[in-house]
């Protein structure tokens, strides 16, 4: 019979116990005959006889296969590393051959602080199901806020927001995606649902506030040029640091922006595009009466050293309390600049070339209105009104 039951005795307890087998004698189509011998995994005689029929239905299709062969095959199939082994590769071959240092920091850091600890022992192909539980745990996860202005500030600890639980999310997709598209180790990348995020709001100051740091700027010649080149160019702080005489011409009155530093390395702007900015009358005014010798940066040290973000902390907070104005970082009068020519109309696209954004997603937040700037527009749309109905 194929199915029976069979007995065996406990060599602890000496007592007997009963079991239903399947007993398979299969011929082969090369005419050898096979015999298997299994436990059914149902002990039921109704269970036995099920499983005999599944175990010849799979040795007439060919799908048998003996717990040997099973194991077999597992040892020559290739094993799926885990997340935090494959992000090595990851930083190590795309990261380094596609991203600037400061992107490499950044992904990086995201990897080490968030990646890791929460998924990292998970392989690659097992990801999918814990997305959702490892968005959670992002919404859970603590960081370190503040902006790290002055010297002994005390920082905030506080959850992560949707936008930076988003930026983990985007290095795990991309990371993921190369693993499937370009390394082929997963068949496929898992789908990652970003967080939803308003407008953020972008600190900026007032045209009278700026105008109390450069009246306070200028009775320190050597840093009047710099808060000029943020407030009047809107060049980041890497790209003020970077910023050589050959990227000057007074002739033309226009400025180059070829370069940025990060931590003393030098790259291109962030977007890796040049941009070519006019000069206002007192910024032009400023570079021909800060002309040095020092080295080819139009900022450096007294010695011609490079400036480094150290030493562009102490000036600015300085320039700050002397205009008798709040405290704020270089990338504030990137903001000004950006909201200052939108409160006086100029053309979103003429913004983003002279910011050098990639998006115009990222100049539409850069643009502020004011209740005085939105007051006076509607005075306009009364103004026309007045002369066309009322002839005024």
């Amino acid at each position: 019979m194929s199915v029976r039951r069979d007995k065996y005795r406990d060599p602890t307890t000496g007592a007997i116990h009963e079991y239903w087998i399947v007993d398979v004698t299969f011929k082969q189509p090369n005419g050898k005959t096979k015999r298997i011998k299994k436990v059914s995994p149902v002990q039921t005689k109704r269970g036995a006889q099920q499983y005999e029929f599944q175990l010849r239905s799979s040795l007439l299709d060919g799908t048998y296969r003996s717990e040997e062969e099973v194991e077999e095959q597992a040892e020559e199939r290739p094993r799926i590393p885990t997340v935090a082994e494959f992000a090595e590769e990851f930083l190590e071959i795309y990261v380094k051959n596609n991203n600037k240092p400061s992107e490499q920091a950044s992904k990086r850091g995201i990897i080490d602080h968030h990646i890791k600890p929460l998924i990292g022992k998970v392989p690659l192909d097992q990801v999918g199901p814990k997305i959702e539980w490892f968005k959670a745990q992002l919404r859970e996860r603590l960081c370190v806020g503040g902006r790290g202005i002055g010297h002994g500030k005390r920082k905030r600890i506080r959850k992560l927001g949707p936008r930076r639980i988003n930026n983990v999310l985007a290095v795990m997709s991309k990371m993921l995606r190369y693993a499937a598209e370009e390394c082929q180790v997963i068949p496929v990348a898992p789908r990652i649902r970003f967080l939803k995020v308003g407008r953020s709001e972008h600190d900026f100051l007032s045209f009278e506030e700026y105008d109390k740091l450069v009246a306070a700027a200028k009775k320190e010649p050597e840093w009047y040029p710099a808060i000029l080149v943020a407030g009047d160019a809107g060049l980041r702080q890497g790209e003020i640091m970077a910023l050589e005489w050959g990227d000057i011409d007074l002739e033309e009155r226009t400025l180059t922006v070829r370069r940025n530093v990060w931590r003393k390395i030098v790259g291109t702007p962030k977007g890796g595009r040049e941009r070519v900015i006019p000069l206002t009358v007192r910024l032009y005014q400023a570079f021909k009466a800060h002309r040095h010798l020092r080295g080819p940066r139009v900022f450096c040290s007294m010695d011609g050293s490079p400036l480094t973000e150290g030493k562009m902390q102490r000036p600015i907070e300085r320039l700050c309390k002397r205009a008798g104005i709040r405290q704020f970082g270089w990338h504030t009068l990137r903001h000004t600049y950006c909201s200052h020519l939108g409160m006086l109309g100029a053309a979103p696209l003429a913004i983003q070339l002279a910011a050098g954004h990639q998006s115009f997603e990222t100049t539409r937040q850069y643009i502020h209105m004011t209740a005085n700037v939105l007051r006076d527009t509607i005075k306009k749309l009364d103004d026309r009104v007045a002369q066309t109905v009322y002839g005024q």
